[in-house]
């Protein structure tokens, strides 16, 4: 388990803006929704044509976790699934992970890309299939208040293709 605040270290804003956020989106706060924007613990993107991810925040109950409290854990849930009419490959998943704070502060915690699924894309062709990635994390007393988020990167070896997604939860007291 990764306590978030613990590991929390400052960027300089230039290197923010230039490095750190994804292309068109001014700064971290814009590209990832933090601060106050409303949370979105759920999110799913197209990992190219035949195939979607999905990454949610889940609480200890297993739901989607909209807000947390400094002390309780979060869970980082990977899934993919095919496209409908997909023909059938090889799939080779990495993943990797890392915070920003609801100041858009990374943490200095930079989770290396390893891999997490090993199959075929007809494993998820009736579903969302899990990806075996497991990130459980707790935020500290010391960490602001606000929209906070996970940055997980899905890739696909079979391909080259990878995404980033960025679910978040809003972080109160």
């Amino acid at each position: 388990m990764m306590r978030k605040g613990a590991a929390r270290a400052a960027l300089p804003l230039l290197g923010v803006l230039i490095l750190g956020a994804p292309a068109g989106a001014e700064t971290l706060e814009q590209a990832y929704g933090l601060g106050a924007t409303p949370p979105q613990p759920e999110v799913w993107l197209k990992l190219g044509a035949d195939m979607s991810v999905r990454a949610r925040l889940l609480d200890a109950q297993g739901g989607l976790a909209q807000t947390a409290r400094p002390g309780e854990k979060l869970h980082l849930a990977l899934e993919f699934r095919a496209a409908e009419g997909a023909a059938d490959r090889a799939l080779d998943l990495t993943c990797a992970a890392r915070f920003y704070d609801a100041e858009g502060t990374a943490s200095a915690y930079q989770g290396a890309a390893v891999p997490c699924y090993h199959g075929r894309l007809a494993d998820g062709a009736a579903d969302f299939q899990p990806i075996d990635f497991t990130f459980v994390f707790v935020n500290d007393a010391e960490d602001p208040l606000g929209t906070a988020a996970v940055v997980a990167t899905v890739r696909d070896r079979a391909t080259g293709r990878g995404r980033e997604l960025a679910p978040t939860y809003r972080l109160g007291r």
